[in-house]
């Protein structure tokens, strides 16, 4: 019989480095995934409680309203630096906020392209790189299929060939190591960053970004969402632009929720009261799905449990491993609790299992990854489409942290100078904000502010609000991280890919119930502490 699972009432606890057997099981996260300046330490925590307001007033924000006729719109928006007040979770808030009104201009035009004076610059390109051929490693994804359709339209603006060498995202990384003097254009997952900018496989983009002869103006690098223009960087080193960013999103079933008048949880605690409720409620209903197999486990105990509850995988000042912390042992107790709430087998489901679960109906919550939100949204997929509500995970204990993951684009650093300027050339047009909505709307990922805040693709796309809710509950994380006191999700460290590999079929053995949460936190750290002493790290 398995115990129900208390959650941990206290936030904060002491560390401690418990340290036991180790194994010998290792997973490339790549193959895993193949089944589909610094501040004070008050001064950060208090902007992450206060992130922490940001979930809230995102689970509470209006649906943005169709808009079908050219016209001009007034927009109600919360000024940049307004002032927000939030005490932690739990207690009395106070929200201050500054609102200003601005206009937006919207149309029914279904691809449309800015109206900005980019021809001057793709002159000049084609001037000077017209008939150049670009080799591009490209891996195997929608956003590839997308980026393809916008090709023609380079071309015949610049004369710059773009050739694309795309193969399964499994095989990528190993084929960009082993010959990287082959191609010009690198296709980067952001869990790679810090090994490729280890091993100068990429440049560092910072010049390219601050030369307005390379970078126009319409290029508009801040405009890209700050979770995952940090989440391209390995410390000061801008190593790729993002071009398929992604995180984990709730889903809930809200004709359920209505027809059991049910409230959209406040903290992880009513989220995991949530689902026990809806657990075999109907015939043949459970009440959570998540992608958890073995290969897979470490990303789902990352999600929402590991640093909302536990300590992290390790301390970025001294090296010193949290995984097995009292904590942590009780974010993986919880992580193991939610997935017990699964389906038959849930401890062998991928991300392509758990979401068919959702999608025929047989579960009222799941943790998907943003990028299978269209499937869910698919009527002829789906037997749940328009029934769903998508919101970030929310606060737990320690804040509010989501994930952030997802594919970038990246200049090779083995390329010659001409074949760089023209490969900088094609990711500058392709990752614009000037393409950016054609991108989306030929089957690309939403990474830009300006998109995000779109009345047309929000009616067109019911899950961005959501996905914006992850990444700025992905941003409190980051700005930890940049402090010193935390690894960001995926930890600016060059092993993390090693320690992935040792780390996650561990974690599959709790969700399986093979070994207890406690076991598998101390065969974890130990794992971890062995790579770094092999490294020399301690």
């Amino acid at each position: 019989t398995k115990e129900k699972f208390i959650f941990p009432k206290t936030p904060f606890h002491s560390m401690s480095s418990k340290k036991e057997s180790s194994t010998k099981e290792k997973l490339t996260r790549r193959q895993a995934l193949s089944t589909a300046g610094k501040v004070a330490l008050s001064a950060v925590i208090a902007g992450v409680i206060a992130g922490v307001g940001g979930y809230y007033a995102g689970a509470q924000a209006a649906p943005v309203k169709t808009v079908t006729t050219e016209k001009t719109v007034e927009k109600t928006v919360t000024a940049p630096g307004a002032a927000t007040t939030v005490t932690a979770p739990g207690a009395a808030t106070t929200v201050t906020k500054t609102v200003t009104k601005t206009k937006t201009v919207t149309t029914s035009a279904a691809v449309t392209t800015p109206t900005v004076d980019w021809k001057p610059w793709a002159d000049e390109i084609r001037r000077k790189y017209g008939g150049t051929k670009i080799n591009c490693a490209m891996a195997a994804t929608v956003a590839t299929e997308a980026l393809e359709k916008l090709v023609p339209e380079f071309t015949s603006a610049t004369g710059i060939e773009p050739v694309f060498d795309t193969i399964s995202d499994v095989y990528l990384e190993d084929k960009i190591l082993a010959a990287p003097d082959k191609y010009d254009v690198l296709m980067v997952d952001f869990f790679w960053i810090p090994t490729f900018v280890a091993k100068e496989i990429v440049v560092d983009l910072t010049p390219w970004l601050e030369d307005p002869k390379k970078t126009p103006e319409w290029f508009d690098y801040e405009d890209i969402h700050p979770s995952y223009r940090e989440s391209c960087k390995f410390k000061d080193f801008i190593a790729t632009i993002p071009i398929a960013g992604e995180s984990r999103v709730i889903t809930y079933r809200k004709d359920l929720m209505e027809k059991y008048g049910q409230e959209y949880p406040k903290n992880l605690e009513e989220l995991y009261e949530l689902a026990s409720f809806f657990n075999q409620k109907e015939p043949d209903l459970c009440g959570w799905v998540q992608r958890q197999n073995p290969p897979l486990a470490l990303s789902g105990f990352m999600e929402h449990a590991l640093f909302e509850i536990g300590d992290g995988f390790w301390d970025p000042r001294t090296y010193e491993i949290l995984i097995n912390t009292p904590d942590s042992v009780k974010a993986l107790e919880y992580y193991v609790s939610m997935c017990d709430l699964g389906p038959p087998g849930h401890e062998s489901m991928g991300w392509e299992e758990a979401a068919s679960t959702f999608m025929a109906g047989y579960a009222a919550l799941g943790s998907h990854t943003t990028a299978v939100a269209p499937w869910l949204e698919d009527p002829e997929k789906s037997k749940v489409a328009g029934k769903i509500e998508y919101r970030a995970p929310p606060p737990g204990p320690k804040g509010w942290y989501c994930a952030v993951a997802g594919w970038s684009l990246g200049l090779s650093a083995k390329a010659s100078e001409e074949k760089r300027e023209a490969a900088w050339a094609f990711i500058t047009w392709m990752t614009s904000k000037l393409k950016a909505k054609d991108y989306i709307l030929n089957g690309g990922v939403v990474t830009r502010l300006s998109n995000f805040a779109d009345p047309e693709l929000n009616a067109k796309y019911p899950y961005f609000k959501g996905i914006k809710q992850c990444l700025d509950g992905a941003k409190n994380l980051i700005d930890m991280a940049k402090a010193g006191y935390k690894t960001t999700w995926i930890p600016q460290e060059p092993l993390f890919g090693d320690i992935y590999g040792r780390v996650t079929p561990i974690i599959g053995m709790a969700v399986a119930h093979q070994l207890s949460p406690e076991e598998a936190c101390n065969k974890a750290a130990e794992e971890i502490e062995r790579i770094f002493r092999e490294a020399g790290k301690i």
